[in-house]
């Protein structure tokens, strides 16, 4: 009897932690990497025309989940993203418990121009069905499917199986494509078979990136996001691994003073550089310094350029050939220090047949501080400064996921076809 009860104890003890397993396996919020199944709607819609920009994440609810971990959601970012625009910030589903889609992977493709967005995700099957009941129960068109009016769009949630999805309507949207409507070029194929974190396709030539494909991978700890060759190379895939930032230019010129250093060059009288200076090293003097090869008309960041303009301590001046703007005298100081690094820096990048377009490094932790510190002195303006205020606060919300870094450091070539961030712990 003794023996029946310690069998039935490791027997119950065993069933508990192959539950605690599956669980952490499948939906605990954790970064995990995949790669996306060609053969199935959700990635062969990255490879279509039909929208300018798409992103493919695998296991949405963990890898997005994670992000309440750094203190963030999806939901938050995209209100961020929707602060920065001046839009109104959507409101996103939920999955009952998730903040996304349980399922293999999830594809987000939209026209900002038109309007117009696409939702696709592959739901672990058991779920589907849970989902789906529970929806129509509830009268979820969410969970359950069906059509509802959003931002004056009218929108049509779908199942086809274990496959979801909700996508605007009109009289000129195109038909979903069936699975193997859409070419794979080889190139792609070996490329993307590779494990990422996420893959996008950028296409609106409107941000600071370069247009084309890009792939989020994770090397440890570190996160890195590297636009992928255009065409097929015999070194493309090689070009993957690229070269790290670890000999980066910018990353000496941090320091406990200074907290980001970014710098665009579109020729010798274009050049500009932005530095900002934490507070807790400075005394107090939270601040930046614009640094510019031409006179400085303007700011690269909205916010910084009324904080300057209505301050009662702005400096400006001429160091090492530069025009510099600076929030204080201790910041136009510590300005002119970085001229020289910068030139000799974009000038070896030039020498070596590696001109960059646009070039940053920064400790994410000490940017957040020092917009919250410009953010307070922006709300003492009233409201005058109102909209300014709304962006930094925003910028302060899409910069929280990355606090979980020490470093942060991007580079994108002239030429725009290679670019690279890394997110070093």
């Amino acid at each position: 009897m003794k023996k029946i009860k310690i069998r039935r104890l490791w027997l119950s003890s065993a069933a508990l932690l192959l539950a605690a397993g599956h669980w952490f396996y499948w939906y605990h919020p954790h970064p995990r990497s995949a790669t996306p199944n060609l053969d199935d709607l959700p990635a062969r819609l990255l490879l279509t025309e039909d929208f300018p920009t798409a992103v493919w994440v695998p296991f949405p609810h963990q890898n997005l989940g994670a992000l309440s971990r750094l203190g963030t959601s999806p939901q938050d970012l995209a209100a961020a993203l929707a602060g920065l625009a001046e839009v109104e910030a959507p409101s996103l589903p939920r999955f009952g418990p998730f903040s996304a889609p349980p399922a293999r992977e999830l594809l987000l493709a939209a026209d900002p121009e038109g309007g117009r967005f696409l939702l696709a995700a592959r739901v672990y099957p058991g779920l589907a069905v849970f989902a789906r009941l529970a929806g129509r129960m509830a009268g979820n068109p969410w969970l359950g499917g069906g059509t509802i009016e959003l931002r004056k769009s009218r929108v049509e949630i779908r199942w086809d199986a274990t496959l979801w999805s909700a996508r605007t309507v009109g009289e000129s949207e195109p038909p979903l494509p069936a699975r193997r409507d859409v070419p794979v070029p080889q190139h792609l194929r070996q490329i993307l078979g590779r494990p990422s974190l996420s893959l996008a396709r950028i296409g609106d030539q409107r941000g600071f990136l370069p247009d084309g494909w890009y792939r989020l991978s994770a090397q440890g700890r570190q996160r890195h996001l590297e636009r992928l060759p255009s065409e097929a190379s015999p070194g493309a895939l090689q070009e993957l691994s690229g070269k790290n930032l670890d000999d980066f230019f910018l990353q000496p010129l941090l320091s406990e003073s200074v907290a980001l250093v970014a710098v665009r060059d579109r020729g010798l009288d274009e050049r500009q550089a932005l530095a900002l200076f934490d507070s807790e090293a400075n005394a107090g003097n939270t601040g930046f310094a614009l640094l510019s090869a031409s006179p400085a008309r303007q700011l690269p960041l909205a916010g910084l350029g009324l904080a300057v303009l209505l301050g009662d301590q702005g400096y400006s001046g001429i160091a090492s050939g530069w025009s510099l703007l600076a929030t204080s005298e201790l910041n136009f100081r510590q300005g002119a220090f970085l001229v020289p690094p910068v030139r000799e820096g974009l000038e070896g990048h030039l020498k070596r047949g590696e001109p960059l377009e646009l070039a940053l490094a920064g400790r994410p932790q000490a940017v957040l501080q020092v917009l919250r510190a410009l953010t307070d002195r922006l709300g003492k303006l009233g409201a005058v400064a109102h909209s300014e205020r709304v962006r930094l606060l925003a910028l302060q919300d899409l910069l929280r996921p990355l606090t979980g870094y020490a470093e942060v450091r991007l580079a994108v070539a002239s030429d725009r076809q290679k670019a690279r961030l890394e997110l070093n712990p």
